[in-house]
């Protein structure tokens, strides 16, 4: 019969407790069980090319022996899921197109990849890649380093990296036959006596060997709440917000930064089943506001789509119920979104509040940004629509030092200016409060309604100083949210805290 080392073992445990709970994503499990955030690893193939990188952070490449460490240890359990499968443990359905997409990514560093111009942008840090072989953040530095993978090596990853993982409940004999049994301390002799007795020069003492195999069991056990983690989180098993109802009487836009809202309240069945084991984001259960003389019953909620959600209309068709609003990406820079059209036609076809945000870029000049912005509503922002916004963030910046703070404020502004001068309407400012905090600490951007990204579980959102007085206008709660008629169709989330009447004020 093979054997199983320590680790093989724990993998095995994880397994057990995936047979129990159901069919899962097979890249979700393979990215908590090796490729987590707090591991430092990823992982991204390239089917087309027959080849992919294992990324880990320089960190973990400090020795000479570290890369085949890696190596080794990646094979190990690649080896291990193969050779489940070949016995009829493990199983993984494919679906027909699952091959489609020209890079496979698993990890939860790398969780909204997309290209862009000469690079591949791999999450919402900014981190990206130009080369291959590495992974450069924001500020130039090398983040991840790849390990090539080629022949076997890929072949079993790609196995791993798509579709779903069935595992059979048979595996609960096969680790009772391999799990090494317990072997309790002599009954009513100390540690203490043991070790006094045990010869000084000779081999490991009885309770060396037992502090040896507490720390086995303490690997086995974090390994086991990886797992219980997993089963947490298990496909279509948590809340995520997605149904709102309208009040009486007008809100302050101070009502909106102050007001406490509860985590609790359960969604109607209609958006039930809106998260997935994929979401590198804990699951969130729709707020609440507590209810006062100026406060609505309950927010509005909305979302936000781009080339980047594919052919979002026909996957979301017939499945609007509780969403308000949308907005749509109408250009990038100098560029326009090929989906745009489609889109904003389809948001009002289907009777919904639209609203459009352009992705600004630093690198471009702000006075031509803006004209083609414009150009891309046709001129002005319909009153009936909710105001334009630009979206300000790290993946604003090209790769290299950044310009000047005065000279990102001044052509920022500019900008904006420029949007209201000739759209006739007060545009949005769309960031988070790291790139509130740093770069738009001017009063002056405290005209602009701000749109925050905070993708949390907290009770209001953080921001910046600058809109500290006037609060948020609209919150992006999180980027995973998932679609009850698509759990692979992740989206944008926003809350608007007020009446359907005031969101194109």
């Amino acid at each position: 019969m093979r054997r199983f080392d320590s680790q093989e073992i724990a993998w095995l445990e994880c397994l057990v407790l995936v047979a129990r709970i159901g069919p899962i994503s097979a890249p979700a499990f393979l990215a908590r069980l090796h490729f987590s955030r707090a591991a430092g690893r990823a992982l991204i193939l390239q089917p087309r090319g027959h080849f992919g990188y294992c990324y880990v952070r320089p960190a973990h490449l400090a020795t000479a022996d570290a890369a085949q460490d890696e190596r080794r240890s990646l094979m190990a359990l690649l080896l291990l899921l193969a050779w489940l499968r070949r016995e009829g443990y493990l199983a993984v359905e494919h679906d027909e197109g699952d091959m489609a997409p020209p890079l496979l990514v698993v990890g939860e560093a790398f969780d909204a990849v997309r290209p862009e111009r000469s690079r591949v942008v791999l999450n919402a840090q900014g981190d990206y890649s130009c080369e291959p072989h590495q992974v450069l953040s924001v500020r130039g530095e090398v983040a991840y380093e790849g390990l090539r993978l080629e022949g076997d090596a890929f072949t079993l990853a790609r196995e791993w990296a798509r579709g779903t993982l069935h595992a059979s409940l048979a595996l609960e004999e096969l680790l009772a036959l391999v799990r090494p049994a317990p072997q309790p301390a002599p009954a009513c002799v100390p540690v203490e006596a043991v070790h006094a007795r045990a010869p000084s020069g000779g081999s490991r003492t009885i309770a060396a060997v037992a502090r040896t195999m507490l720390r086995l069991n303490v690997v086995t056990w974090l390994t086991l709440l990886v797992c219980a983690a997993i089963a947490g989180i298990q496909l279509g098993g948590a809340v995520r917000p997605d149904e709102r109802t309208a009040g009486p009487g007008p809100t302050p836009v101070a009502a909106v930064r102050t007001a406490p809202v509860s985590m609790q309240q359960d969604l109607p069945a209609t958006h039930a089943s809106v998260a997935s084991i994929s979401a590198p984001t804990p699951a969130v259960a729709a707020p609440t506001p507590t209810p006062t003389a100026s406060t609505p019953a309950g927010p509005l909620y909305g979302l936000d789509v781009s080339k980047w959600n594919g052919n979002w209309v026909d996957q979301l068709k017939g499945s609007l119920a509780g969403i308000s609003f949308v907005f749509v990406r109408a250009s990038d820079g100098l560029t326009a979104d090929p989906t745009f059209d489609r889109h904003w036609t389809a948001v009002r076809s289907n009777g919904l509040v639209r609203g459009s945000y352009h992705f600004y870029r630093v690198d471009i000049d702000a006075d031509q940004q803006a004209q083609f912005y414009l150009r891309m509503l046709g001129g002005a922002s319909e009153q009936g629509d909710i105001a334009p916004a630009l979206d300000f963030e790290a993946e604003s910046f090209p790769p290299g030092a950044p310009p000047s703070k005065e000279k990102v404020q001044a052509d920022l502004l500019r900008a904006l200016q420029a949007l209201e001068r000739q759209g006739d309407r007060v545009p949005m400012i769309y960031t988070n409060w790291d790139m509130g905090t740093k770069w738009l600490d001017d009063e002056r951007f405290a005209r602009y309604p701000l749109w925050i990204a905070d993708w949390s579980q907290r009770n209001a959102p953080r921001l910046p100083a600058t809109w500290a007085q006037q609060g948020f206008r609209f919150w992006q709660r999180t980027d995973h949210y998932l679609p009850p008629n698509d759990n692979r169709l992740a989206m944008d989330l926003d809350w608007f805290i007020g009446h359907h009447r005031d969101l194109t004020r």
